[in-house]
């Protein structure tokens, strides 16, 4: 990447305060994580996404940027956890269209 174009991106990864996406994101992972009840699909859905969304970020930021070993680790630890999200995503669907029919049944065999 050219000296022009690297300061670019440099620059949109910041903040209005000057601080690296990649830093704010893992605050907010971080705090997300805290919150929530790991027996709940729709947090652990949350948790997936923003993981997914730290690697991605973290991709081009290593000493061999994009096109190295460690590049390529987290490309495939970002798939695991979009993969896990989608996967959770799709419990909570689930578990939510479930209730909704089931709202007013109190037959124990037709409902979870």
């Amino acid at each position: 990447m050219s000296g022009t174009r690297a300061g670019a991106a440099r620059r949109q990864e910041e903040d209005g305060d000057g601080e690296p996406h990649v830093r704010v994101l893992a605050r907010v992972l971080t705090a997300v994580r805290a919150d929530s009840d790991p027996s709940d699909p729709l947090s652990e859905a949350r948790i997936a996404a923003l993981e997914s969304a730290l690697c991605l970020l973290g991709v081009d930021q290593g000493p061999d940027g994009a096109g190295g070993e460690a590049g390529a680790e987290l490309l495939r630890e970002a798939l695991g956890s979009a993969r896990a999200s989608v996967m959770t995503i799709g419990i909570t669907v689930t578990r939510w269209s479930d209730s909704r029919r089931c709202a007013g049944v109190r037959n124990e065999w037709s409902c979870p």
